[in-house]
């Protein structure tokens, strides 16, 4: 009878210890496997203690490597951080460069840095420095996709393509853009038809955001002028589906079939947007937390901080 020992100290006496019919050989072979198997059992103990203590201080078990550390870390991450899949990126055939575009209603991410940059029919010629030339231009792009019956922020799209046109230098807008220190950030109206389309400049302060909200017209195009610029999406229960920054040139666009989003300012400096919407609205569905009730929204207002670059009494 073969007892297991309790230790390895035993295990030295057990490999000279008489074992009736088998030999020295299969007495070693066996030795070596008690062995391994007390080694084994030491060290599941061991890392059995070592997951029993505060994550704070979490000592590598014994025998880990590096690679499984690795491991351990990133699941533990996982679990303290919320993550928001971003869909996969699509690239048209004539893009050239690194940018990329989300199409059929998904939002333009990053889809310029330079205007022009993306179309290979821009020369600078054609290139939009001034708000007067952008705003003429608005009301034929806008019908040209209804008669065409292109999808709004699609790469085709005339309006986003007027977007990718513009390259507005700061003294080309800076007489609308009016900052408000006791606001969020402030609605100043450049140019409107009343029918076709409302261009507004919005002044974010630091660290501020709007709520999240609706937008019941075509969409809404949106491109960063100055600073950088945060867009969380979501769907109609209010669950985040898009988390997105955007830098200087780069151009969004969102329509209530996509969902619904909130724009703010994640740095501390100043940022500067350029909205387009088409046609123009008067009042919004608003939540404040993607925690509120979707069926249950606030009205918003659209009230503007200033008109045509003077602003409005309070």
């Amino acid at each position: 009878m073969i007892l297991v020992p309790a230790t390895a100290r035993t295990v030295t006496a057990l490999t000279t210890t008489r074992i009736p019919a088998v030999s020295m050989s299969a007495s070693l072979l066996l030795a070596r496997k008690i062995f391994q198997s007390h080694r084994r059992a030491v060290t599941v103990t061991a890392r059995n203690k070592a997951w029993q203590t505060p994550s704070s201080s979490l000592p590598l078990p014994v025998d880990e490597t590096e690679t499984a550390a690795r491991r351990r870390f990133s699941s533990v991450a996982s679990r303290s951080t919320s993550v928001h899949r971003i869909p996969q990126e699509q690239h048209h055939p004539n893009n050239n460069n690194n940018s990329t575009t989300h199409f059929n209603n998904i939002p333009i991410r990053g889809a310029i840095n330079k205007p022009g940059i993306n179309s290979s029919t821009s020369t600078s010629s054609n290139i939009i420095r001034d708000i007067p030339d952008f705003v003429q231009k608005i009301p034929r792009a806008v019908r040209q996709r209804k008669m065409e019956n292109i999808e709004p922020g699609a790469w085709n799209d005339p309006v986003a393509q007027l977007f990718r046109r513009s390259d507005l230098p700061t003294t080309a807008w800076q007489q609308y853009a009016h900052f408000d220190s006791r606001k969020p950030y402030t609605r100043n109206l450049i140019a409107t038809d009343h029918e076709t389309y409302t261009l507004l400049l919005l002044c974010w302060n630091a660290l501020e955001e709007s709520p999240i909200h609706d937008h019941p017209c075509d969409g809404c195009w949106l491109q960063v002028l100055e600073g950088e610029i945060r867009e969380v999406q979501y769907n109609r229960r209010l669950e985040c589906t898009l988390d997105t920054r955007y830098e200087s040139g780069q151009l969004s666009y969102i329509t209530d079939r996509t969902g619904y989003h909130k724009v703010g300012n994640p740095s501390f400096r100043p940022a500067v947007t350029l909205h387009l919407y088409a046609p123009p609205f008067a009042r919004c569905h608003c939540w404040h937390s993607p925690d509120d009730s979707p069926d249950r929204p606030v009205e918003g207002i659209n009230l503007h901080h200033s008109e045509y670059g003077r602003i409005l009494a309070a």
